[in-house]
Formats: structure tokens, sequence, C-alpha cells
């Protein structure tokens, strides 16, 4: 299953890793059942509308989304369109977005990792999850996503919870069958 996170990393089409930053772009409200088919630049896998969403607000070439509950696939569209122009894509939910310029910041390279706290995790707040992975493949995925700040690390069954929390905004709770690791990336200058 390392194919599929290398799968998302390709699909998003995320330039440089990126550190978590307040939410930097607004979102109109949501349309059911309609789209913009055709026009895809990229899909997430496995996500929920607010990583959906996300992975939106870092690729600059994405300004809207269609996101599907049932399967958890989001498609990343290069377009808007008024209401009359929108496709019928029925179960499918509808968002666009609107960025400041230079948002989300850019990190600089390297990211590192704080030592593992064994038995913890972030309750309730994962925004992807990846199975039959390795902690490495999962870290790099993390690592690629500005608004992943920490990960849940199952070993036993090679589970990966991407964390928009971490200690600092989010609280650690006990959970033995997994331990916890705290992202630390160094934020580049806006140009």
């Amino acid at each position: 299953m390392a194919n599929a996170s290398l799968f998302l990393i390709l699909c998003i089409n995320v330039v440089g890793l990126m550190a978590m930053t307040a939410p930097a772009c607004t979102w109109t409200t949501p349309k059911n059942d309609v789209g913009v088919e055709g026009f895809d630049i990229g899909m997430v896998i496995y996500a929920n509308q607010r990583s959906c969403q996300l992975a939106c607000e870092e690729n600059a070439a994405c300004v809207s989304v269609e996101y599907h509950p049932g399967s958890k696939n989001c498609f990343l569209n290069k377009v808007k369109f008024s209401d009359d122009k929108l496709t019928e894509m029925k179960n499918f939910v509808y968002l666009e977005k609107d960025c400041p310029p230079c948002e989300p910041p850019r990190p600089q390279r390297p990211c590192t990792w704080a030592p593992a706290v064994k038995g913890r995790a972030i309750a309730s707040n994962n925004v992807m999850e990846l199975e039959e992975t390795t902690l490495e493949s999962c870290q790099q995925v993390c690592e690629q996503l500005y608004y992943c700040k920490s990960i849940d690390w199952k070993p036993l069954v090679s589970q990966c919870s991407l964390n928009a929390e971490d200690d600092t905004d989010g609280q650690l709770g006990k959970f033995n069958s997994f331990d916890w690791y705290k992202k630390d990336c160094s934020e580049a200058e806006c140009n």
C-alpha cells in the first residue's frame, strides 16, 4: 500500500513541503449533487470533506472540489462554473475556494520528527488514514501536506492517521496500540 501513499502525493500535485498555518482560504456554501465534470487536476483518496478542501488549498491550480462522501474520493478542479453551467453529479458535494495570494507559506526542507510518544494519539482529529503502509511512508505523506502536523501510528496493523493538530492545539489521549509523532518543518518567507 506504499504505492497508495505515493499515488496520493502525485495526485494532489504538491509543490514542496509545507507547515500548518491558520486556514488561508474561504469556501462557498456546499452545493449537493453537482460538479464540474472533466476538469480534474488531481484526486485524493480516503478523504473527508475538510481534507479534500485542504488538499485544494495547497495546490495553486485548484479552484474547486467535488467530494463524494460514500467513496471518500475527492477531485480537485482547475475551473469554477456558475450554477447554470454545473453538471449533475449524484451524491457529490461541490465547493469553490477563494484564497489570498501566497497562501499557504512554503516551508524550507527538511522536516524533522520528534521521538515517538508511546501509547498516545490525538483522537477525533484525523484528516486522512493510510492502511498497509510503513511509518516512513506515513511520515513522507504528512511532510507533503502543509496541514498535517502529527501522525498516529498503529504498528501492529501498519495503519497511520494524519492529524491537523499536534500537542499544542490538541490533547494526547491514551491509546495503547498507537504511537504519536510530531512533525517540525521550518517555514519559508512568502515572496
